[in-house]
């Protein structure tokens, strides 16, 4: 990877940098006094805009408290009509039960007189925790009700009493099941809130200011002008059903700032034409040292490709340090980036060995179908019964061997994207593997192998998938199985290791080379000294590799003290909190997965 020289940098650029900055500074000057007077000539506009602000800050404010009082209310009011018991109610009226959570409970949630209403818009019930006479009857006639529920059952609106303002929320009765409201409503639930005085005084210690009701037919009083008085006013009508108004809500705050807009803004306007001169001057030195300067060290750096220029540059916390230091790393990151080529070819011929590797071992199988087949076709009148059936077999075993490499490829592509679930359940590992020592009984026998299994008394079960740990066993005998000669023994042994359980296969076979060990788990590849016509797809040891740390456990291959090979895997007895995603590394066999033998 070359690096490409940067052109050196002339003496007089430092300088023309300089004069640059020096001649924008005093054009910014100019542009600010400029700016000033134009600022004091509309200084009437500007302060006018500055309290329409203020006013419009106000009434958001005072439309989101009003909005955060009525949370409470809200929710109790839909929760309450989703509640099942509710729904009984409605349907057929329990005094009792209606006394017991309306009448006693409405009160913690700030409600202080509820009505429900049957389907029919019949009044069953009234909760009136205070026996007020005055808020007892319905806050408005049935017919206006009914005809405004019919059309939305969840309102919000404020109603004219004696007692005051009335604040309502409605809502229809609904199943816990029917989140969106589609049934047919088993009755109706209206919950009141009144503006009592103390509820307006604590509204004015939310807002800041005073905070008062007034008729809706009142006139306002005239407008101050808040540039002179400092007083804003905002008021915000209280609507009913209808959408008429019943009530204004008035709130009044202070705003002294704007008064004195005007003298601060001259004093303001004399200190800043005499700071930016000031400024002029103390900049246009700084800029100097602390811009003019460190670009030019920087170049100098990069034209002679010595980072050490910047060694005193690179202890500066700011953006010229930060770019001192990225260009040391740039020099130390050269090698880096080079290495890092050489990764991405290495990986691309990798790439190349593994699609020439499978391509040759489905190749394989699918000419064996092929030649048999074509085989029995020619020979089909003449041949044996025998003969065809020899060539049946051959058929079935090339297939068997091509469908068994086309599932291990889709489960590894599966572990591979994170999508291979598991089955979890309490498995005995003893179990597990008598269950596979009998299912390969006859192939062992054939080959002339003895396989005994050694379990640990009470070793507690792990939880994990049955069908995958079978393969895991599946696999690991049968690879030893094809390295192990005549007369070889097997041996399956578990035991408890720490919080895990430990699972070694050991053959007596050749085992593998110390320094292959590690790569024993990789895809399609075979041991030095394994690489012989014992079969395989390559991809059985990467499986079980794949399965064991899905279930949080790692797995590797070691020399035996007598010789052969020992496969050795643990398995966690609870399920991990947070399993490995398939292709992280987990433990001690995720140093370098290796290669199977076969």
């Amino acid at each position: 990877m070359s690096l490409h020289r940067p052109v050196a940098a002339k003496p007089q650029e430092s300088a023309g940098v300089r004069g640059r900055m020096i001649l924008l500074l005093a054009i910014t000057l100019i542009a600010v006094t400029v700016a000033f007077y134009f600022v004091q000539r509309s200084l009437s506009s500007q302060v006018d805009l500055l309290v329409r602000e203020r006013v419009s800050e106000n009434d958001r404010v005072l439309r989101r408290v009003l909005e955060l009082r009525a949370d409470g209310v809200a929710v109790h009011a839909d929760d309450y009509t989703r509640w099942d018991d509710f729904v009984g109610f409605a349907r057929k009226p329990d005094p009792k039960w209606g006394q017991l959570y309306l009448t006693e409970n409405i009160g913690t949630f700030g409600v202080d007189i509820a009505w429900v209403l049957d389907e029919r818009f019949q009044l069953i019930f009234t909760a009136n925790p205070g026996n007020d006479d005055a808020l007892a009857p319905l806050p408005v006639p049935l017919s206006n009700l009914a005809d405004a529920l019919g059309r939305s059952p969840v309102r919000h609106f404020y109603v004219g009493t004696r007692k005051g303002v009335l604040e309502v929320w409605t809502s229809s009765i609904q199943p816990s099941s029917d989140i969106k409201r589609t049934v047919a409503p088993a009755g109706y639930y209206l919950a009141g809130r009144l503006w009592t005085d103390e509820r307006i005084a604590e509204l004015s210690t939310l807002l800041g200011g005073v905070a008062s009701l007034r008729k809706a037919d009142a006139p306002p009083a005239a407008p101050a002008d808040p540039m002179v008085t400092g007083q804003i006013s905002t008021s915000l009508p209280l609507e009913d059903i209808g959408g008429s108004p019943v009530a204004v809500l008035v709130h009044a705050t202070t705003f002294p700032v704007a008064p004195r807009v005007h003298a601060a803004l001259r004093v303001v306007m004399y200190l800043l034409m005499g700071g930016a001169l000031v400024l002029f001057l103390g900049v246009s030195l700084s800029l100097t040292r602390w811009v003019a300067q460190p670009l030019a060290l920087i170049t100098e750096s990069l034209r002679s490709e010595k980072p050490s220029l910047l060694y005193r540059l690179m202890t500066r916390h700011d953006e010229f340090g930060h770019l001192a230091r990225l260009v040391r790393d740039f020099f130390a990151q050269r090698e880096s980036l080079i290495e890092a080529r050489r990764a991405a070819e290495a990986a691309a011929s990798s790439k190349e060995q593994f699609l020439a590797n499978i391509s040759h071992e489905l190749r394989t199988p699918m000419h064996g179908i092929l030649s048999y087949s074509r085989f029995g076709v020619e020979e089909a009148e003449t041949a044996e019964r025998a003969e065809l059936l020899d060539y049946f077999r051959e058929i079935s075993g090339c297939g068997t061997t091509l469908i068994t490499l086309v599932d291990e490829l889709l489960d590894l592509a599966k572990y591979d994207a994170g999508r291979m679930e598991l089955d979890r359940v309490q498995l005995s590992l003893d179990e597990a593997a008598k269950e596979v020592a009998h299912e390969l009984g006859a192939l062992l026998s054939e080959r002339g192998l003895v396989l005994s299994v050694e379990v640990e008394v009470g070793l507690a079960p792990v939880m994990a998938d049955r069908m995958k740990i079978r393969q895991v066993f599946r696999n690991l005998i049968s690879n030893a199985a094809k390295f192990t000669p005549a007369g070889g023994r097997l041996t399956i042994s578990a035991s408890t290791s720490g919080d895990a359980a430990r699972v070694t296969v050991s053959d007596s076979g050749v085992g593998i080379p110390q320094e292959e060990l590690e790569s024993v788990f990789d895809r399609f590849s075979q041991a030095s000294n394994r690489k012989s016509n014992t079969g395989g797809t390559g991809l059985g040891l990467p499986l079980c590799r794949e399965i064991v740390k899905a279930h949080g456990g790692r797995i590797w291959a070691e020399r035996g003290p007598q010789g052969g090979t020992r496969m050795i895997f643990e398995i966690p007895f609870g399920v991990p909190a947070l399993p490995s995603a398939p292709n992280a590394p987990t433990s001690l066999s995720d140093e370098k997965p290796g290669r199977e033998a076969a």
